[in-house]
């Protein structure tokens, strides 16, 4: 969450953001849950939300996952996709408000779909432990 705030006419300076792996049986087993999560972190025109997909897996990765040198973090040997979300502000709007969407709602969703992996903390999630 960026502290840092700047008087800007045209665009936002605030920004909040977190992320999450997800490994092949949250984007397979259950078509409805994938969907409610999407519709979740997708928010509304007003909330400015900008989702980006990353793939992953390619390569040894996911074909030597018994690798223990396949990657750093043993994660990385289960996931396709990491997902990110981002939102920014006015300074009219309520950090506290933005930052609660952000951790309990979104990364809520995104961790309900998949429970077992994590977020990607060197880029979104800095709390994650």
């Amino acid at each position: 969450m960026s502290g840092v705030s700047q008087p800007v006419e045209v665009a936002s300076p605030n920004s909040a953001m977190t992320s999450r792996m997800f490994g092949k049986a949250a984007l397979t087993t259950s078509r409805t849950a994938l969907r409610n999560m999407i519709g979740t972190t997708s928010g509304n025109s007003e909330e400015f939300t900008f989702n980006t997909v990353e793939l992953v897996g390619g390569g040894k990765v996911l074909t030597d996952a018994s690798d223990k040198y396949s990657s750093v973090n043993p994660a990385w040997r289960s996931i396709y996709i990491v997902g990110i979300v981002a939102r920014s502000w006015t300074n009219h709007s309520s950090a506290e408000s933005v930052k609660n969407d952000i951790t309990n709602i979104k990364r809520g969703a995104m961790k309900a779909l998949d429970a077992l992996l994590g977020s990607y903390m060197n880029e979104a999630w800095r709390f994650f432990l």
